[in-house]
C-alpha cells in the first residue's frame, strides 16, 4: 500500500511538471529587447525600445503591454510605435490613442498604441500570432531627481511577467551630460 501511494505521487508530480513545462514552452517570448536611454538636463529621458516577440495564441491576449509600476513624480509622453501590421510590409507606424480601450477587440487594436492604468502601462495591438518587431519610443519625464548627495533614478524599465531571452539596456546622457566610468555609480537588481 505505502509503495503503491508512493508511484501515484511520483506520477501526479510527473504529470504536473510536464503541464507546466508545456505550458512554458507555448506562450508569447521575447526573443530580444533592446532599451535605449538617454538622460537629458531635465532629468527626463528619450527611451527607444526595440522588441523582438513571438506572439503565441495560447497566451490568449489582444494586445501586448508593459507595466511601468510606481512612477512617483514620473510621466510617459510622446508616446510612438511602430511595427507590424497585418497585410503591410515593412515596420508601420500606429496611431496613438487618447484612451485606450482593454475591452477592443484584437482587430480593433491593430496597428494602434496608447497608455492604460492612470498612464502606467504602454499598450499595442498586435493584429496576428508570430514572431513580430516593434519600435516603442517615448519620453519618460521626471526620471532623474536631486538626492542630498548625488542626482540618480531608480526605474524598473521592464516590468513584465514573460520570458525573455535576450535582452540589452544602455543608457548615456544627451549631448550636455558626459557620463562616465569615473562619474557614475550603478545598481541593477
Amino acid at each position: 500500500m505505502f509503495a503503491m501511494t508512493r508511484v501515484w505521487k511520483g506520477l501526479r508530480l510527473m504529470l504536473l511538471l510536464t503541464v507546466l513545462s508545456a505550458t512554458t514552452a507555448v506562450a508569447s517570448t521575447v526573443k530580444r529587447l533592446d532599451i535605449n536611454v538617454v538622460l537629458h538636463d531635465d532629468g527626463s529621458a528619450a527611451i527607444r525600445e526595440l522588441w523582438d516577440i513571438d506572439l503565441d495564441d495560447s497566451d490568449a491576449k489582444t494586445e501586448w503591454y508593459v507595466a511601468h509600476t510606481g512612477l512617483q513624480g514620473m510621466k510617459i509622453t510622446q508616446l510612438h510605435i511602430q511595427g507590424f501590421i497585418p497585410d503591410k510590409t515593412g515596420m508601420q507606424p500606429f496611431e496613438t490613442l487618447e484612451e485606450w480601450d482593454v475591452d477592443a477587440s484584437r482587430k480593433e487594436k491593430t496597428g494602434k498604441c496608447g497608455l492604460n492604468n492612470g498612464g502606467q502601462e504602454i499598450c499595442w495591438g498586435f493584429g496576428n500570432w508570430g514572431r513580430h518587431q516593434y519600435e516603442v519610443s517615448y519620453v519618460l519625464t521626471g526620471l532623474v531627481k536631486a538626492y542630498d548627495t548625488n542626482d540618480g533614478f531608480n526605474h524598473c524599465f521592464v516590468d513584465m511577467n514573460c520570458q525573455i531571452e535576450q535582452m540589452q539596456l544602455t543608457i548615456s546622457g544627451a549631448d550636455t551630460i558626459s557620463l562616465s566610468e569615473a562619474n557614475t555609480r550603478r545598481w541593477s537588481f
